[in-house]
């Protein structure tokens, strides 16, 4: 049974502070990256209203080893809090677009609200990989003027280590 956490507009807007953020990324190694992938970010968040969260995530992709551009992008979401019967639910859905095409998708709900982060169960796709992904750990934590953003494959599809994406960002303005 999947568990809805349930959480306020002061919980969200302090974790997801509105703003332009700059920041990193470490992307784990995939068949299609087998040296993995560094990112650049620069990160806009944006409170719509007072249930609707806009973000909108442009990066440049590197190979981590030998440092060559992969792909330019941009990754678009939001995040919902429920009314009436869905009061205090959130939920996630983005996408992310390399040359105005989508090629990944992540979607899900938030399962579980600590003081200053929020985690998400979410099911993704990623054109870095060919593997679809259920069930994935999606955390926001808030430390200070960072936001860290950490997807976690939950349970390995393939032997290793679990896919993982790592960034970390900090407000600028």
């Amino acid at each position: 049974m999947n568990h809805h956490a349930t959480t306020t507009n002061k919980a969200i807007d302090t974790i997801l502070r509105e703003g332009t953020y700059e920041g990193s990324g470490v992307y784990s190694p995939t068949e299609k990256y087998p040296n993995g992938l560094t990112t650049s970010n620069v990160l806009v968040i944006k409170k719509m209203n007072s249930s609707k969260y806009h973000y909108k995530n442009k990066l440049t992709a590197c190979d981590s080893k030998t440092k060559e551009i992969k792909y330019k992008g941009v990754r678009k979401g939001e995040f919902i809090l429920g009314t009436g019967t869905h009061k205090g639910k959130l939920t996630h859905h983005s996408e992310a677009l390399i040359d105005k095409n989508v090629v990944s998708t992540v979607s899900g709900y938030l399962s579980k609200k600590e003081k200053d982060s929020l985690i998400f169960t979410v099911n993704a796709e990623f054109h870095v990989s060919k593997n679809s992904y259920d069930s994935m750990i999606k955390s926001l934590v808030r430390k200070k003027e960072k936001l860290i953003h950490i997807l976690k494959e939950k349970n390995p599809t393939t032997k290793g280590k679990p896919f993982e994406i790592v960034e970390t960002y900090v407000f600028q303005k």
